[in-house]
């Protein structure tokens, strides 16, 4: 956390006002810095209401720069001072804040109990302002849960209520999050009403970085609803022309605030709308700019999008090498990322999946593209190595815990006697990683994920009928996909262990009771076989008996 400045001299509310235009300007780190002097100065002067609501604001603008457990911690610290004060409506703010929370680390029931509680404060303070965050923390929680139809009545409701009460910001935000959720819903017409009100409002705001970010965010809700099967031609192509504009018109509120965090994503957002029309020139240009921005603010978590975005433009382009470097400077950030702040706030399965998986298709192509031996193992090597960084990355992200790191290092190439198969399930092809006597190589299996994909399902929903055997083919089928291939490195006299280390799409099916028609064996009888969900996290050492 940044340290406090000191400002010896400065009231409370000198602070708090100085926090408020920092984050105006997008200065998160330095409002959260002089917002938590400022509840400080409150209580020391014996002000517990303004300074509750000084960490309340601490913790929203912790939150944004993604340290959820310092958010958290100012959040129980408010409330607990909230608690104290005859004032319902600023406890019930600090509940809704505390749900948002909740949702993000998946205490689902968590939030949906102190939503509860804040709608109560809301009846007890009447206040129709606080009703529209409580029906606003409905719509995050539908969202969270995946009801998006549910979620777009809560936004709806907290539009009606905002605007009711004069909170056009808040009416701007949930009519921008109705759109998304109607999108998610497939219902284009309304989320399409959706975003026309919500761009109105948003043009009423004041200059700040929360309305750049609010203009962002309609543009790439506009960019799915071009997508959006009912709306004409002509609609769609209206809609792509308002999404550029809105981006336009965050790159100039951010450069004119001097917010290169918000500059950035608007720029590279933009870059990222080029490429998906192919012009991979501009598209460059603007994502270019974008890094640049985001060095200069600091912002890994952007700094992960845009060189990912330049690596798929530089392999359109034809050029790996470029790509290559592009990608490894994403999962560098990455790394930087969860050693700063944590957890980051990326969608996992969207946007740090695949990153990890186009660097380990480049890697694997580099080396079979007639490399040298040595070239060959260490491009290999590091692909195996980004595997398990990704399986560690995935617990973290699961547990929502930056401390699940690793207990030890185990390296593939130091266990003995063991065959070590990664599975890597690309979209064009199944690669498989194998690992023995601290020798790599790579065996190419020409089946997509999506083909893969299905029939591991069609496995794993047949194998849980112990009253058919009709399993035996889907479990035969994968045998020829994920073992055949191999059974020439594995030798089963010399008692060697076969171990896989699958990702995501096979972790879920018994890997064991694979079929081989040949043989009519099961993998698990003609070898000894583990299964891990990676090498780092596992010690492999025999049983004490």
């Amino acid at each position: 956390m940044r340290p406090l400045p000191p400002r010896p001299g400065a009231s409370a509310q000198t602070l708090d006002e100085e926090a408020f235009e920092a984050w105006r300007r997008g200065d998160a780190a330095g409002a959260a810095s002089l917002w938590r002097l400022a509840a400080d100065r409150y209580r020391q002067s014996g002000q517990p209401t303004p300074g509750a609501a000084a960490l309340v604001r601490a913790a929203e603008a912790r939150g944004a720069l993604g340290y959820e457990r310092d958010s958290r911690a100012l959040l129980e610290q408010a409330l607990a001072t909230a608690t104290g004060t005859a004032d319902p409506e600023l406890a019930g703010r600090i509940l809704c804040a505390l749900a948002r929370s909740d949702i993000r680390v998946r205490d689902f029931g968590s939030a949906e109990r102190r939503l509860e509680e804040a709608a109560s404060k809301a009846r007890e303070a009447q206040s129709k302002s606080l009703e529209a965050a409580v029906a606003y923390g409905r719509g995050d929680l539908g969202q969270a849960l995946e009801r998006p139809a549910a979620a777009a009545e809560a936004y709806a409701r907290s539009e009606e209520l905002a605007r009711a009460s004069g909170d056009t910001r808040l009416a701007a935000q949930a009519a921008a999050r109705a759109a998304r959720a109607q999108l998610d819903a497939e219902d284009g017409r309304a989320a399409r009403a959706s975003l026309a009100r919500a761009a109105k409002t948003v043009a009423t705001l004041p200059d700040s970085d929360g309305r750049a970010q609010l203009w962002i965010h309609l543009a790439r809700s506009r960019e799915r609803l071009a997508e959006a099967s009912e709306l004409s031609p002509a609609e769609q192509r209206v809609e792509r022309k308002q999404a550029a504009s809105e981006y336009a018109k965050a790159i100039a509120a951010a450069e004119r605030l001097g917010s290169l965090r918000t500059e950035s994503y608007a720029l590279g957002r933009l870059g990222g709308m080029h490429e998906r029309a192919g012009r991979r020139e501009d598209a460059l240009s603007l994502t270019r700019r974008a890094v640049a921005a985001a060095q200069r603010s600091q912002a890994d978590e952007a700094l992960v999008l845009w060189h990912w975005q330049i690596g798929r433009l530089m392999r359109a382009e034809g050029d790996p090498k470029a790509a290559i470097d592009a990608y490894r400077r994403s999962v560098k950030a990455l790394n930087a990322l969860r050693a700063t702040s944590g957890v980051s706030g990326l969608a996992f399965a969207r946007e740090v999946e695949p990153v990890y998986y186009g660097l380990v298709d480049l890697l694997i192509a580099q080396a079979g593209n007639g490399s040298s031996p040595t070239r060959r193992q260490a491009l290999l090597g590091e692909a195996r190595d980004r595997l398990e960084e990704l399986k560690s990355a995935e617990l973290r992200d699961y547990f929502q815990d930056a401390c699940l790191a690793p207990l030890r290092e185990t390296r593939a190439d130091t266990v003995a006697g063991a065959v070590i198969v990664y599975p890597v399930v690309l979209p064009d092809r199944t690669e498989l990683i194998v690992s023995r006597a601290g020798q790599l190589r790579n065996v190419s299996v020409p089946v997509p994920s999506e083909q893969l994909v299905a029939e591991a399902m069609v496995f794993q929903k047949l194998v849980q009928n112990r009253t058919t055997r009709r399993y035996r083919i889907a479990a035969a089928q994968l045998y020829d996909r994920l073992v055949r291939p191999i059974e020439g490195e594995i030798d089963p006299e010399a008692g060697e262990t076969l171990v896989f280390v699958p990702d995501r799409t096979l972790r879920g099916i018994p890997l064991a009771a694979l079929y081989d028609r040949q043989d009519k064996e099961f993998l698990i009888e003609k070898i000894a076989l583990a299964v891990v969900p990676a090498l780092e996290l596992t010690e492999p050492r025999s049983i004490d008996r």
